[in-house]
């Protein structure tokens, strides 16, 4: 924990869909009370587009998941 280490392989594989697999749109999902996967995300860019009620099994029963995208020319530039 923080060193930056998921939001830096979360951002070598979405530049690496985009760059060298062509995708247009790229999706994440998480937990809505998963702070820490929540910042992940948006840390990439990705914008929040909608929340899906009970859309995940998480452990013991079901969660509502943050839907977010980020679309190819919204890619952060390289740091």
């Amino acid at each position: 924990r923080g060193r930056r280490v998921a939001t830096r392989a979360t951002a070598a594989v979405v530049r690496y869909a985009v760059e060298e697999l062509g995708v247009l749109r790229v999706t994440a999902f998480a937990g809505v009370d998963n702070v820490g996967s929540r910042r992940v995300i948006e840390a990439n860019g990705f914008r929040q587009y909608a929340v899906e009620r009970l859309g995940a099994w998480v452990r013991d029963g079901r969660e509502d998941m943050a839907l977010y995208d980020l679309l190819a020319e919204e890619l952060p530039p390289r740091t």
